[in-house]
This record gives C-alpha cells, structure tokens and sequence, in this order.
C-alpha cells in the first residue's frame, strides 16, 4: 500500500482529487465549492499526483489478432516476448511509419523492463533513438542510483544522431534518474594497437566488468544496405554481400545461418561482441520492415535477442517467411 506523506492539506487535496477524478467535476466547480481559486485547485491536482495520492494508467488497446499475432511469432522464433505496434488506418506501412509506430510502443512498453534491471546496455540505430526522445521521464526510479545505463559499441559518423550511443546513454540515464558511463572510442578503429591506445588503462577493462553484469540490452538491428553501410569500405560491404550477410546488430553483420561474417572489421570493433548477448538475461531488438524480415528470424533463432518489438507488417511478413499461421 502506498504510504501517502501527511501534511495539514491532506484532507482537502483528498477531497478536490475525489471531486476531480471520481466525481468528474470540473477545476472551476471544485473552485466554487472549496473556496479556492482556480490555479490554487490545479496545484492540489499535481501535488496529489507527486506524491502516489493519485495514480493514473493507460492501458494499452488490446488488440486479439496481434495478441495471436505475437503469440505465433513468440512460438516459431522461441523468443520471451514479441511485442507488436499497431498501425493506424490509412497508413502504407512506408519505413518512417513503421520506425514511428515501433518506437511509440517501445517508449511505453520498456520503462517496466528498465525499472527491473540494474545493468542496462543500448546500442544505436534509427528506431532506438526514436525510442529515447520518447520515453517519458521516470523521476519514481531517481531513489535507485544503483542503476547504470552503458553503451554496448562506440559511435561514429558526426551528423546521425542514432549512432552516438553515448548520448542515448546520457538521456536514458536522465529519465530514469540513473548513473551512466560513456564509451569514447568510434565504433571502428583503425587496428588493434590504435584501440588500446585510446583507452586509458582502466577504461576498457571497467566497460568489460559493467558488460559482464548486463541484465538488459537493447538493440537495433541493420540491413547490409542501411545507413550503417555509408561508414564501411566497399571492399569490406563486397566481402560481406559475397557471404550472404542478412542484417546487422551493433556493427556485427550475420550470415543465413546466424553466424558472423568474416570482413575484417571484427578487430577492429570497439564495441560488445554479440556473442556475449546470448548471456544477457534479456536482450529486446527494436527492429521493423520488409527488408529487415530475413535478418530479424536468423538472429532470433541464433538466440542474440530474445524479446521482439516490431509493427504489424514486420510481424505477418516474418509469419509469412517461416510459413507460421497467425490465426
């Protein structure tokens, strides 16, 4: 039970927030029948809120053929969860929408994840740093300073913002009134030596212990002709196409058979090898279009995630290719 802070306004902030929320008077009737003005009743409604007196929640619309939807992909793929955002009416299921719908679900659906997690690693892309901007501040989690949020790659480029990990970092930390620590290395050096000596000393080996303690990571998922590509030599995308890379997670690309492509940037990685990912007690990939299909399947049946969230027409057109049946 939640124990509410007493103070001498106890009684009357119980009494307008009955009026408003139960009784659905408007602030202007509570005003008249208080005493108080306008704006003294709206500052009552806020505290009330602050402070656990009053607690509000929006439940998500409950859709059955998605529920049956998730539920066939869930099976087929043998993922914890599959989560799927809904499409509007009217909407051509065009890239954009689909990044927007999936981001919009992932901004309400990963708080409670957050809350339950001690050790949270986020990687880059399109739909995750769509889904920062939007989750809400959590200031409830702010009293859990043990909580820590960690890039799990290096950033590059200087203009895509979804590819500056740290800054994902440093916004989700804020929101959930956490710690956070900062990776300063680009996502690809130039050989190993040029790696060791950007870390100082102790630096790598502290990003390792926090990424041997991840019970959360979350991930994008690429295509060997995305945005990722405008970083990477020809040579290297040439070497990847020619042994049939899928998709990518973290700069990591996978073959059909969910093993990873030799290229040559793998030592040259500053980032978690997504081996390591199969460890983590739960890894959720924001993932979402056609062209991504082939390369969500492989890496949930390789095991680097295991909870999904996607949009209506990624989910069917997963269905569609592992010849599942939605119901």
């Amino acid at each position: 039970m939640i124990q509410i802070p007493r103070s001498l306004d106890d009684s009357l902030m119980h009494r307008i927030a009955v009026m408003y929320y139960i009784e659905n008077l408007s602030q202007e009737q509570i005003s008249v029948r208080v005493d108080l003005s306008r704006p003294q009743i709206s500052r009552y409604l806020k505290r009330a809120r602050e402070v656990g007196m009053v607690e509000i929640n929006i439940n998500e619309p409950y859709d059955k053929k998605l529920d049956e939807l998730a539920s066939g992909i869930k099976r087929i793929l043998g993922l914890q969860e599959v989560v799927i955002a809904p499409l509007g009416r009217g909407r051509s299921g065009a890239s954009p929408e689909l990044l927007d719908s999936i981001a919009a679900r992932a901004s309400s659906f990963l708080p409670s994840l957050i809350a339950d997690s001690n050790v949270i690693g986020v990687g880059w892309g399109r739909t995750l740093y769509k889904t920062v901007l939007l989750v809400d501040n959590h200031e409830q989690y702010a009293l859990h300073k043990d909580k820590l949020f960690v890039p799990l790659i290096g950033g590059i480029g200087q203009t895509a913002p979804f590819y500056q990990v740290n800054n994902m970092v440093d916004r989700l930390a804020e929101k959930f009134g956490a710690r956070r620590v900062f990776f300063n290395l680009p996502a690809f050096v130039n050989g190993g030596e040029i790696y060791r000596q950007g870390l100082s000393p102790n630096s790598l080996s502290v990003i390792e212990e926090h990424w041997a303690k991840l019970d959360l990571a979350i991930v994008g998922l690429g295509t060997p002709r995305g945005a990722l590509t405008a970083e990477i030599e020809t040579s290297i995308l040439e070497k990847l196409r020619s042994q049939g890379a899928v998709g990518d997670i973290l700069g990591q690309f996978l073959d059909v058979e969910g093993e990873i492509c030799e290229s040559g940037m793998e030592e040259n990685l500053a980032g978690l090898p997504i081996s390591r990912l199969k460890k983590v007690k739960r890894v959720v990939c924001l993932s979402g279009g056609k062209e991504k299909v082939n390369g969500i399947v492989v890496a949930a049946r390789a095991g680097y995630f295991n909870i999904l969230i996607t949009d209506e027409f990624t989910a069917r057109s997963i269905l569609e290719i592992t010849g599942g049946d939605c119901g």
